[in-house]
């Protein structure tokens, strides 16, 4: 039994925009009440909120923003972790990433040593006390992203997922040459 979803007209367009939802085939067809733009104001407002709503939680907790997204590069890392990993990672300049680390490295939380072949390139050790408030911190995170979830339920919480990623997919494939 495969799923039904709508598939939508934009008024704004003169060709049929549709979509099947997270890749399930279409099912009867809705007037889409938002044009193109009008999506991408709203997906950009939401992702704006989002990362607000992370700032507001890394604040609650003693930290800035940039400040949470290295503690979970750092408590989430197979391996070895370096700023050049964890800038790709998030998508942040350098200097933030580094400024952020020298904050960490003052309150005794971690240590940078040279990279194996490439001196330039500092690995991140955590010192004792900082792999418990890493591991600490981002375990509560998960907590509160859990309860999240769990108020979601399975279906929308996988719906946002592979909604996402189909639109991520999308958005690469409209950039690619």
């Amino acid at each position: 039994t495969e799923k039904k979803v709508p598939c939508y007209i934009s008024p704004n367009s003169d060709y049929i925009f549709r979509t099947a939802l997270c890749g399930a085939p279409c099912g009867r067809e809705e007037i889409m009440p938002l044009s193109f733009s009008e999506l991408s104001g709203r997906y950009n407002e939401l992702w704006r909120e989002t990362s607000a709503l992370y700032e507001a939680w890394a604040r609650q907790n003693g930290l800035s923003y940039h400040e949470l997204l290295v503690v979970l590069s750092i408590a989430q890392a197979r391996g070895p972790c370096t700023q050049k990993t964890i800038c790709a990672q998030w998508a942040v300049p350098k200097q933030t990433v580094h400024s952020v680390l020298q904050g960490f490295l003052a309150r005794g939380l971690v240590r940078l040593c040279p990279a194996p072949g490439d001196r330039r390139n500092k690995q991140i050790e955590c010192t004792p006390q900082g792999r418990a408030f890493f591991e600490s911190t981002a375990q509560k995170l998960d907590a509160h992203e859990a309860a999240v979830w769990r108020r979601m339920g399975a279906q929308q919480s996988e719906a946002l997922l592979a909604c996402t990623a189909l639109y991520n997919r999308f958005f690469r494939e409209e950039c690619a040459p």
